[in-house]
């Protein structure tokens, strides 16, 4: 997380050249694109950043750099590539193809930062479409393209509960948490 310019301005380009207009702003990337329907929306969300890819000789081909990217059994290997570059890619196609057809309802993709750590990008998001959009549309629906390996579609924020929690620990990502002896979350 927060190194997610490089990225975000590879999106902006990679739109612009397939005669898109993406909107940037603080390494996110927005766009839209008009439906026959006006009055529904359909937002496809995914964040841009990745965790740390931790020891690297731990891999059995490399996350990063030169080498990864690596394809064995229709499986492409390396750091994001499941959560969530995937999805990504899905929603560029998606793109490309609605941009030369007239999609049944506006579509809205939303390129985010910091989903691994602070979720700003995602915020951002919510505020730019509530400011500039919400009011025009009847429905709006969210997809947000988080792996799940095929099993389950799952309906989310289906509602919102507060509360205040203090709980001592080592703060890490889930994907991380294995093995650690103060892990905050198990010991909640």
């Amino acid at each position: 997380s927060s190194h997610e310019d490089e990225i975000a301005r590879w999106i902006f380009q990679y739109l612009q050249g397939v005669g898109i207009a993406p909107e940037i702003s603080e390494k996110n990337v927005f766009c839209h694109i008009a439906g026959k329907n006006r009055q529904k929306a359909v937002i496809f969300n995914g964040h841009t950043d990745t965790v740390s890819a931790g020891i690297v000789s731990d891999w059995m081909y490399p996350p990063v750099g030169d080498g990864a990217g690596v394809v064995v059994d229709q499986k492409i290997y390396g750091l994001g590539s499941s959560d969530m570059k995937a999805s990504l890619a899905a929603f560029l196609e998606l793109i490309e193809r609605y941009h030369r057809e007239v999609p049944p309802v506006d579509l809205f993709f939303s390129f985010v930062r910091e989903e691994e750590t602070t979720g700003q990008g995602s915020i951002d998001y919510v505020k730019y479409f509530q400011e500039k959009w919400q009011s025009r549309y009847e429905d709006v629906i969210c997809i947000v393209g988080e792996p799940t390996e095929f099993q389950y579609i799952e309906v989310g924020n289906r509602g919102v509960h507060h509360v205040e929690l203090l709980i001592e620990g080592l703060a890490c990502h889930a994907s991380q948490a294995a093995g650690k002896t103060t892990n905050a979350p198990e010991l909640a």
